[in-house]
């Protein structure tokens, strides 16, 4: 199944296959609720997914940034911030910068105090890169959506794999540094999904988003 919050072959014992189980129920129960390839088959439908995860993730991107400590465990920080991607997505798709700055943003969002935390949550958003360029070949594919629309889902590109790779790299660092961290960022991993599906299930969320 082609999924979006997609994870690669992890090593048994690893940070990354700990996650990956302790974040199954959650990870099948968003990919279930978004349902991508039976929803998105038109320009209204992908323009109000879009708008939806803008609403989620530039409010999870600006959480993130504020760990004071993370740029010494994921020094590429800055890189893998993606939330723009999903406005100039939006902007080709017909939507005024004013318009945009209009909808509706999430205001529950996972807890952040830490870098374990704060790594958690970027499991998730980074775990939607590798499903995204599947994503990205679908919406390609989709009569009447115009190109250069597909920006936050191909995000890194070619590099995505290494990009991915290099996040896995600093997740077992910081494990194998701080071992009594695994549970908090399973936890806010598993928050992160959690945070996500009720996001895109409220109603001022979708009715936000209904005229976009």
């Amino acid at each position: 199944m082609v999924t979006l919050f997609q994870t690669d072959q992890t090593q048994h014992g690893s940070i990354l296959a700990l996650l990956k189980s302790s974040t199954r129920e959650e990870h099948e129960s968003i990919e279930r609720h978004l349902d991508f390839f039976s929803k998105v088959k038109d320009v209204p439908a992908y323009r109000s997914f879009l708008a939806k995860f803008l609403g989620y993730f530039e409010p999870l991107e600006a959480a993130v940034r504020q760990c004071p400590a993370l740029h010494l465990t994921v020094p590429d920080l800055p890189s893998r911030m993606r939330s723009s991607l999903l406005e100039l997505d939006l902007i080709n798709l017909g939507l005024h910068p004013k318009a945009i700055q209009a909808l509706p943003r999430c205001k529950r969002m996972p807890a952040i105090h830490n870098s374990a935390e704060a790594l958690g949550c970027l499991y998730v958003a980074e775990g939607s890169t590798l499903g995204g360029q599947m994503l990205a070949r679908h919406i390609e594919g989709v009569g009447g959506i115009p190109t250069g629309t597909s920006n936050f889902f191909r995000s890194h590109g070619e590099g995505t794999g290494t990009m991915w790779k290099q996040f896995g790299a600093y997740l077992e660092s910081y494990a194998r540094e701080n071992p009594d961290q695994s549970t908090v960022m399973c936890a806010s991993a598993r928050q992160t999904f959690r945070c996500l599906a009720e996001w895109m299930a409220a109603p001022e969320c979708n009715a936000g988003v209904a005229h976009v």
